[in-house]
């Protein structure tokens, strides 16, 4: 074992001393982070920590229409006065005829205009409380027009009846709140993981993939042959070295990601980094077994930047994965950006818990192991 943790370290040491790689390490993925993340963090939000903002014309003069402003008031709403307010989210009308219609038992239509640039969650918090609120006006009068109860000059039965309906507990009473289960990742809660897959995917694949194959060239390798060094051992110390190195862009990257562009982390941290140490483990695997089959340098950094962009694409990286054809969704799940992906979404985004990683986790463990063993396989000292 300390042979194994020679060659680590030493490697580890070498990488960290390359300007280059610090670049593309630590520097590249957090301009890449900020610049396609930022436009998206001013999309509207999929939910209301608010009471939405209405504005209700009232153009009834009867007692029926006030009724009907105040009860629907009284349903998780907050009342503009102003209807020209640009808070207002949602103008209900009220029809000059709506206690006469009702007085003479005649259908009558209220009407709803909902802003068009809310987001479809929010219109349908909104549109189902109004529908909610009114369908339980109309209910209440119904009921009472049923009992057939004394008739006044105005309409067919006294008001105090109709407050006293309207004030009854519904038999059957849901709190009801828009909560998007699965709302579609955007702004930083994308581009954070998205990216820090990318990255890690493309400098676990490069410095392994190009590090080995520049050590073959050089006769380095054949010079820790000529040691007792195992061929198993000098795999075993390029992987961990790569691995710990790829622990320190993970560990920087989380503390980044929660301080400085606020994706929420901590709550679901043991299952993020488990993810996300799977799949470090199966890069540096992959890019061993590359390095393995690859003798030139200069090709295998082409053939690594080309893999992990076509991984990152189909894996959801790039875009979420909701927005793209039902085939393309059912092929990431095959694939280890993808699961990787889809176990971090479902952590950061959907507040899944950590349990939830364990398959994913377990999936890129097992690929790490198959590429760990063709690369043995394929392993060449010259």
């Amino acid at each position: 074992m300390k042979k194994i943790f020679a060659i680590a370290l030493a490697d580890m040491k070498f990488f960290l001393r390359d300007r280059v790689a610090i670049f593309w390490l630590f520097v590249a993925p957090f301009m890449f982070i900020f610049f396609t993340g930022l436009p998206g963090e001013n999309r509207p939000t999929h939910t209301h920590e608010k009471d939405p903002v209405i504005h209700v014309v009232n153009r009834d003069t009867g007692i029926l229409g006030a009724m009907l402003v105040d009860f629907i008031g009284k349903g998780g709403f907050a009342m503009a006065g102003n209807p020209v307010d640009d808070s207002v989210e949602a103008t209900v009308v009220i029809p000059a005829d709506f206690t006469s219609s009702i007085a003479a038992l005649e259908p009558v239509t209220v009407g709803l205009d909902i802003e068009t640039s809310l987001d479809p969650a929010a219109e349908l918090l909104i549109r189902g409380r109004l529908e909610r609120r009114v369908w339980s006006f109309n209910a209440a009068v119904a009921g009472l027009l049923e009992e057939d109860v004394a008739v006044t000059s105005a309409v067919p039965f006294h008001p105090e009846a109709l407050s006293t309906a309207l004030e009854k507990p519904e038999p059957q009473y849901l709190d009801t709140s828009f909560s998007d289960i699965h709302p579609i990742p955007s702004g930083f809660d994308h581009a954070f993981p998205g990216n820090m897959v990318m990255f890690l995917l493309m400098n676990m694949l490069i410095l392994s993939a190009t590090g080995l194959s520049e050590e073959r060239r050089n006769g380095i390798l054949r010079r820790l042959g000529a040691f007792s060094i195992s061929r198993w051992q000098i795999l075993s110390g390029k992987i961990l070295g790569r691995f710990l190195l790829g622990s320190v862009f993970i560990a920087v990257f989380l503390l980044a990601g929660q301080v400085g562009f606020q994706v929420p982390l901590t709550d679901r941290l043991p299952g993020i980094i488990g993810v996300l140490a799977a799949f470090c483990l199966f890069s540096c695997s992959l890019g061993v077994f590359l390095a393995s089959v690859l003798n030139d340098p200069e090709k295998s950094v082409g053939i690594c930047v080309f893999l992990a962009m076509v991984l990152s694409a189909l894996g959801g990286c790039w875009w979420p994965l909701e927005i793209v054809p039902v085939w393309m969704q059912q092929l990431a799940s095959f694939i280890p950006t993808g699961l990787t992906m889809e176990a971090l979404h479902g952590l950061i985004s959907f507040g899944n818990p950590s349990s939830e990683a364990l398959v994913p986790a377990a999936v890129l463990l097992a690929l790490a192991s198959i590429f760990a063993v063709l690369g043995y396989w394929k392993f060449r000292f010259y």
